[in-house]
């Protein structure tokens, strides 16, 4: 069984485009070979189906409640405005950058919480650098950075939101990406404002602040600073709907029935 969460075939402006041209053979070859392949939505799912038919949807989920996925927050007088994620993200984070902008409005009341920081190396230092300039007007609003943390632990990142923002560029392989975000923001009961491109269009029954044009961002963030009602409602809705469509244990039934007739077969 082979499972692959991303389009194995980079755009020219990602951060590894270079060196994945060697990987796409073998990649590809093990997507023949396999006696079934898993991805997390239906996009990706078209584009390994002409290479293997044998392939299943499980999407993303979470074990909601366990572990690191609690509600639990740190409390802050400021709205934080958060983001977290890795160096690749670079063409998404431009998204905000001029949007942000307008938020000078609202220094006096926000925080812009950036998570995942790194420099430990000069490449990584300089993308996050542009990354954290977009994300807080070039350091004129009022800002806290938070470095990575490891996979049994990323999610304490989260406990320094109250909104969380989502920007995604519009391109076939940021399609085949899965919403994770959004389910990870609805563990901790926040509110998400987010582009409205696939994958995350794909739910469109999700209870999100959609983003349609560069506008949207301040509308909605405005909405969201000065309403503490609405971010606890949003936030409370977002959860409700996260935990029953894509609770893990559910899916992971599903998950096990596949893999027990395969092995049967």
């Amino acid at each position: 069984v082979m499972d692959i969460d991303d389009d194995w075939i980079l755009p020219p402006n990602h951060l590894n485009y270079q060196s994945y041209v060697e990987f796409k053979p073998v990649i590809e070859n093990n997507l023949r070979e396999a006696d079934l392949v898993t991805c997390t939505n239906e996009i990706l799912a078209e584009r390994i189906y002409p290479l293997n038919p044998n392939v299943e949807i499980f999407p993303n989920a979470l074990p909601y409640g366990e572990h690191q996925f609690t509600e639990f927050k740190e409390e802050d007088e400021r709205v934080r405005i958060f983001w977290c994620g890795g160096a690749t993200h670079e063409h998404d984070m431009n998204i905000l950058k001029y949007p942000f902008r307008r938020l000078i409005d609202f220094s006096s009341k926000i925080k812009m919480v950036l998570g995942g920081y790194t420099d430990t190396d000069p490449m990584s230092k300089m993308i996050w650098d542009k990354m954290f300039n977009s994300f807080t007007s070039n350091g004129q609003l009022p800002w806290a950075r938070i470095a990575g943390l490891n996979a049994t632990e990323y999610m304490n990142l989260y406990n320094y939101a109250d909104i969380m923002v989502v920007p995604l560029e519009n391109s076939p392989w940021h399609s085949c990406k899965s919403n994770l975000k959004i389910l990870e923001a609805a563990c901790k009961k926040i509110p998400v404002v987010v582009s409205k491109v696939n994958p995350y269009a794909l739910d469109t029954d999700a209870p999100v602040f959609w983003v349609e044009n560069q506008s949207d961002w301040y509308k909605h963030l405005k909405f969201l600073i000065n309403n503490k009602n609405a971010r606890q409602d949003y936030g409370e809705r977002l959860n409700q709907w996260a935990k029953e469509k894509y609770n893990l244990f559910e899916i992971n039934k599903d998950r096990r029935a596949t893999f027990e007739s395969l092995i049967k077969s």
